[in-house]
């Protein structure tokens, strides 16, 4: 007899998950990007921290992406 496994361990691919996983990737890089560009302003410095927000919001969504859909369900 298997245990049951809760929601939280297991995601299943539908297509809303994926819809609220893709916004929330979008969402996460436009923060980042913004904030690299706030930064670019008051100091100076474009296009360097629009760049630098670009690249950590890329990675940051990315990482949160991966890290709930590539996740092995427990046994």
């Amino acid at each position: 007899m298997k245990p049951e496994t809760s929601k939280r361990e297991r995601i299943e691919a539908t297509p809303w998950a994926l819809a609220m996983e893709g916004t929330q990737l979008a969402v996460t890089l436009l923060v980042f990007f913004y904030a690299g560009y706030k930064f670019d302003q008051w100091k100076g410095t474009l296009p360097w921290g629009t760049l630098l927000g670009s690249v950590l919001g890329l990675a940051t969504g990315l990482y949160n992406f991966l890290k709930r859909f590539l996740r092995k369900p427990r046994e």
